[in-house]
């Protein structure tokens, strides 16, 4: 989630669908069991285009 609205998102609504992972340690084990990025222009996209894997920009 972005550090922006971390605080004021409650994914409770989501369980089972989205999932919190702001303070997961390795962002490239999250590339790899992803199936879809949406970003906002972040540079992650750089790498997970190497994936070839669908992206969403959130602009």
């Amino acid at each position: 989630m972005h550090n922006l609205i971390n605080k004021n998102f409650n994914l409770v609504k989501y369980d089972g669908v989205a999932f919190d992972v702001m303070n997961y340690p390795d962002i490239k084990e999250l590339y790899l069991i992803s199936d879809i990025l949406i970003t906002d222009y972040s540079s992650v996209f750089l790498i997970f285009a190497n994936l070839s894997k669908p992206m969403i920009f959130y602009i």
